[in-house]
């Protein structure tokens, strides 16, 4: 949006907050995106936020591809060993953070001792090619593509979506302004993603978790707490305007 940070930082802009990232805390989109992965209705999560607040939700970093870095996350140009730590970075643009990588190598070696830095992109720095690839893969291999709050401008990940059409599968556009491919979806809800995903739940018949404090969880198979913090609860009033686009006729899979 126009006074998102990326637009804003485009204009040379500096972006202001009412809120510290440490102090940020997940929506009702971030933890029902949460819950409807542990029930297992999503497979897989494409960021293009930095925040950080999907993977301090608790959602499993296997089964996210943040596209564009994460304030908390810090990576070693040397080895790729990545760290997450409970503050942020406090530098972008892929630059040091003033830090070395402690992985130690095999035989009980010296350390690494790479330089970490930055996982947060600038403008001219490609998209990571680990985190693009996977996001690829899941595209293609979905049978849906949910779009939440997004305009799908941004080249390559607001493409993403169109890999699932192109496979056979259907695509779901969810935003209050159109957007770049709409003429694409075969539903269209204008509206704001949090109402429509508590809605959603409700029609699912799953509850919106809770937030406990920040959980980094680094597979569906387990968490671990790093921080603890209040629980949270919000309740909303839900009215939509729902718009399916028949002229989006999805193609036989093969």
């Amino acid at each position: 949006g126009p006074k998102g940070v990326w637009t804003m930082e485009e204009r040379g802009e500096t972006p202001h907050f009412n809120t510290t990232f440490e102090d940020a805390r997940p929506s009702v989109t971030h933890m029902a995106l949460l819950q409807l992965q542990r029930a297992g209705h999503l497979k897989y999560l494409i960021s293009q936020n930095v925040d950080g607040l999907h993977l301090r939700s608790g959602f499993p970093r296997d089964r996210l591809s943040e596209l564009h870095g994460n304030m908390f996350v810090e990576e070693c140009e040397k080895c790729g060993k990545q760290y997450v730590r409970d503050t942020v970075i406090g530098v972008m643009g892929l630059k040091p953070t003033g830090r070395n990588c402690e992985v130690t190598r095999s035989r009980g070696l010296r350390s690494c001792r790479g330089k970490l830095i930055s996982t947060i992109l600038d403008w001219e720095d490609s998209l990571p090619d680990r985190d693009l690839n996977r996001a690829d893969e899941a595209c293609r291999r979905a049978d849906l593509a949910l779009t939440l709050g997004t305009s799908l401008q941004i080249k390559p990940s607001g493409d993403l979506p169109l890999l699932t059409k192109r496979t056979g599968g259907k695509v779901v556009i969810v935003n209050l302004q159109p957007t770049k491919h709409d003429k694409h979806a075969h539903l269209l809800i204008h509206g704001y993603v949090d109402e429509v995903m508590s809605q959603l739940m409700k029609l699912l018949g799953l509850e919106v978790p809770e937030w406990a404090g920040p959980t980094l969880c680094e597979s569906s198979g387990g968490d671990l707490d790093i921080l603890p913090f209040g629980a949270w609860k919000k309740e909303v009033k839900i009215e939509l305007k729902i718009e399916e686009n028949k002229d989006a006729v999805p193609k036989k899979r093969k």
